[in-house]
C-alpha cells in the first residue's frame, strides 16, 4: 500500500505543479477573475500589477510545495519515514486549504464560476494517499 501511497501523492504533486503553471505563465487577470472585475468597470492597470505579483507568488510557492511533496514522497515516505506520512497531508492542508476556501467562498459571493474543485480532487487524492501510507 505504500507503493500506491507514494505513487498517489506524485500524482498530486504534478497537479500541484500544473496549477502553479496556470497562474505563472496565464494570462492576467484569469479569466474568472475578469469576468468578477468587469462588473465593475475592468481591472486596471494597478490592479493588473497587482494580479500579476499574487499570481506569480502564488505560482512559486505551490511550484515549490509540489517539488518537495514529490521528494519527499519518494524519498522518506517511500522507505516509511513516519514523519513523512505525517508532513505530507499536513503541508497538503496549509496549501490547498486556503487554495480551495478562497475561491468557494468567492464563487458563492459573486456566482461566478472559480477553480475550487480540482483542488478539492487533489486533496482527496491526498487523503487517500494518506489513509493508504498507514496500511
Amino acid at each position: 500500500m505504500l507503493t500506491t501511497s507514494v505513487l498517489l501523492y506524485c500524482i498530486a504533486a504534478l497537479g500541484a505543479a500544473a496549477h502553479a503553471v496556470k497562474y505563472g505563465r496565464g494570462p492576467i487577470p484569469a479569466d474568472y477573475h475578469a469576468e468578477i472585475l468587469d462588473r465593475d468597470g475592468g481591472a486596471t492597470q494597478s490592479a493588473k500589477m497587482i494580479l500579476t505579483v499574487v499570481y506569480r507568488v502564488m505560482a512559486g510557492a505551490t511550484l515549490a510545495f509540489a517539488l518537495l511533496a514529490a521528494a519527499v514522497a519518494l524519498g522518506p515516505l517511500a522507505s516509511g519515514a513516519l514523519w513523512a506520512k505525517l508532513v505530507l497531508p499536513v503541508a497538503s492542508v496549509a496549501i490547498a486549504g486556503p487554495a480551495m476556501m478562497m475561491p468557494r467562498n468567492l464563487e458563492r459571493a459573486t456566482g461566478v464560476r472559480t477553480p475550487w474543485r480540482p483542488i478539492l480532487g487533489l486533496m482527496l487524492l491526498v487523503i487517500v494517499a494518506c489513509l493508504l501510507s498507514f496500511l
